[in-house]
C-alpha cells in the first residue's frame, strides 16, 4: 500500500487541519470535514504508530480465499492508497473510495480508531482486510461498483449485497472463516433475508432509497443486504469450500439479491 499520512501528522504536530478541509477525501460524496479534538492528540499518536506497524506488515484475513479469487492481490494491494487522516466526523472510520486520478484509495480516520486502542492488530486486520476486498472486487469485476452506484434498484440490490458480502465475509471479526460459530448468528440470518425479501417488492422510490441505505449502513448486524450477502456466501462456504466461493463470484452479481434471500 501507498501510505499517505500527511493530514494526520499535520494534527499530531499541532498544526490547523482545518486547512485540508477542501481536500479530495473530505466531501464530492466522502463524509464532510469535521474539526478534530485536539486533547486527543497523544491517543491519536498511538493508533497511528500501530496501524503503521499493522500496514506494513500486512496480511489478510482468510489469505487461501484471496490467493484464490484475487491470485495478483499483492501486486494490486501494493497501488492502493492508504490515506490516514482526522477529521471524519462519527462513524466514519474506513472508506473505501477512488483517488481523484481512478485509483483505488482506503481512507483511515485515526482520530476515530481510537474506539479500538487495545485491540488494533485485530481491528486493522479486519478492517484493511475489509477494505481491500472492496478494491480487490473494483479491480477484477468493475462492473459491480458501477451497479452499486449508478444501476437500476434491482442491480443496485444485486451488486451492493454481492460486494459487501464478500467483504463482510472474508474480514468478518478478523477470524479465519473456520474459527467462527456461525451456528450463533441464525437469528440476523433470518431477519436480513425477510428485509431483502421484502426490499426486493418494493417499487415507490423514495422507500427504495430508504432500503438501500438502510441496508448498507448503521449497526453491524442491522445492514440487511450486508448480512444478507454474507450469510448467503458463508453456506456455500460451508458446503463447498473456498473453490464455491469463487464459483459464486465468477457466476456474478446478476440475480445475487434473490439469491441471497432464497428467491431462486
Amino acid at each position: 500500500m501507498i501510505i499517505d499520512s500527511h493530514i494526520v501528522e499535520e494534527y499530531l504536530a499541532g498544526g490547523p487541519t482545518g486547512r485540508f478541509r477542501d481536500e479530495w477525501c473530505f466531501g464530492g460524496g466522502h463524509p464532510p470535514y469535521a474539526e478534530p479534538e485536539g486533547s486527543e492528540r497523544e491517543r491519536v499518536r498511538e493508533v497511528y504508530r500501530q496501524v503503521l506497524d499493522c500496514a506494513g506488515d500486512f496480511s489478510p484475513v482468510n489469505r487461501a480465499a484471496w490467493d484464490l479469487m484475487f491470485p495478483e492481490w499483492r501486486e494490486q494491494t501494493a497501488g492502493v492508497e492508504l490515506l490516514l487522516i482526522v477529521g471524519y466526523p462519527e462513524p466514519y472510520d474506513a472508506v473505501s473510495t477512488k483517488d481523484p486520478q481512478g485509483g483505488e484509495a482506503i481512507i483511515l480516520d485515526m482520530l476515530r480508531w481510537t474506539a479500538y486502542l487495545g485491540h488494533i492488530k485485530e481491528a486493522a486486520g479486519n478492517i484493511l482486510t475489509h477494505e481491500l476486498t472492496h478494491s480487490l472486487i473494483s479491480l477484477r469485476a468493475p462492473e459491480v461498483v458501477e451497479d452499486g452506484e449508478h444501476g437500476e434498484y434491482l442491480s443496485r440490490l444485486d451488486a451492493l449485497a454481492f460486494n459487501e458480502g464478500f467483504a463482510h465475509l472474508l474480514s468478518f471479526r478478523g477470524m479465519e472463516l473456520d474459527k467462527v460459530d456461525w451456528s450463533q448468528y441464525g437469528e440476523v440470518r433470518d431477519r436480513s433475508r425477510e428485509k431483502l425479501r421484502a426490499a426486493l417488492e418494493c417499487g415507490e422510490q423514495s422507500e427504495q432509497e430508504r432500503l438501500i441505505y438502510e441496508g448498507t449502513a448503521g449497526g453491524y448486524f442491522d445492514k440487511f443486504l450486508c448480512m444478507a450477502g454474507m450469510f448467503y456466501l458463508e453456506e456455500i462456504w460451508a458446503r463447498e469450500g473456498i473453490e464455491g466461493l469463487e464459483r459464486e463470484f465468477a457466476r456474478g452479481h446478476s440475480g445475487f439479491a434473490k439469491r441471497c434471500a432464497g428467491c431462486e
